[in-house]
């Protein structure tokens, strides 16, 4: 199996288990322990390669242009990009009074000359209403479409071959990205983009099932906060405050983003290292005569 600290199962891969960290943090550490506890892999057999989709996101960031993604999307030269990566509902149900809210923000100049990019979750069903609302408006947003092959689910299809070099460059071109304890963090971070994190609700009780602030405690998610790279507001006023201070000083937070980057997104060569795992593998195999 190759998985990564958060997403997992890739392919499967005779007796052993692939990992896509170092193995200093703390989430690679623990699924370490469960691939020997749980599975039954000898720990030698758990060999630390790196994530796969990081290394194809650095390769596709050498090819990507600024200007054809301001074109693609329709904004104009001189502005500033906020991309809000949106959510299954059941993850943030609040999700679309968070957007009007910062929409109203915009309008007012609060973040300068400033637009939206939502990036549409591929199988939320949220999707259709906010092309509806957002699709062809006056307002200062932009739809970027995630296709099938970003969905967790399978839905039939593959997704387009340009899909991932454009979703590299809204990561990499973005001034901030918004995101609700998802691994679009990481992919932001990657290119050393500012994070900011909502961890609050505007009418959902703090000690309800679907309060936002207990996506942030889950065990593989506390590597992430407690790094510092991202910012984590508590309340509207303070996300507003913290997405100015991510456009104005992109600086700040930046050894933390590198520190958290390198930590759990390494630049190994994955595909290398995968196919000697496998070569490896398959040479065992086949002098112990197994078919």
């Amino acid at each position: 199996v190759v998985a990564d600290h958060i997403r997992t199962v890739v392919m499967s891969l005779a007796d052993g288990i692939v990992l896509s960290d170092k193995g200093s943090g703390g989430a690679i550490t623990a699924m370490v322990k469960d691939a020997v506890e749980l599975l039954g892999v000898p720990e030698e057999q758990v060999v630390v390669v790196g994530g796969p989709q990081y290394e194809t996101y650095r390769r596709l960031s050498r090819l990507t242009n600024y200007d054809e993604l301001l074109k693609r999307l329709n904004i104009p030269s001189e502005t500033k990009i906020i991309t809000y990566t949106a959510g299954a509902e059941w993850i943030y149900p609040e999700e679309q009074l968070l957007i009007e809210k910062l929409i109203r923000e915009i309008d007012r100049g609060r973040f300068g000359n400033v637009i939206l990019v939502i990036r549409l979750h591929p199988s939320d069903e949220r999707t259709s209403i906010y092309r509806d609302h957002y699709g062809s408006t006056s307002l200062p947003v932009r739809l970027d479409e995630a296709d099938a092959g970003f969905a967790a689910m399978n839905l039939g299809a593959t997704g387009a071959p340009d899909s991932v070099a454009k979703f590299v460059a809204i990561m990499q071109f973005s001034d901030v990205v918004l995101n609700v304890a998802s691994t679009t963090t990481l992919d932001a971070i990657l290119f050393d983009t500012p994070v900011v994190c909502p961890c609050f609700n505007f009418k959902i009780p703090d000690d309800a099932y679907n309060a936002v602030s207990k996506l942030y405690n889950t065990h593989h998610y506390k590597e992430v906060t407690k790094s510092g790279a991202i910012h984590l507001p508590r309340s509207f006023t303070q996300l507003v405050s913290d997405i100015k201070e991510a456009i104005l000083f992109p600086e700040r937070r930046r050894n933390q983003r590198r520190e958290l980057s390198q930590k759990l997104t390494p630049e190994l060569p994955t595909s290398e290292l995968i196919l000697a795992v496998i070569d490896q593998t398959t040479a065992q195999r086949t002098c112990s005569g197994e078919e």
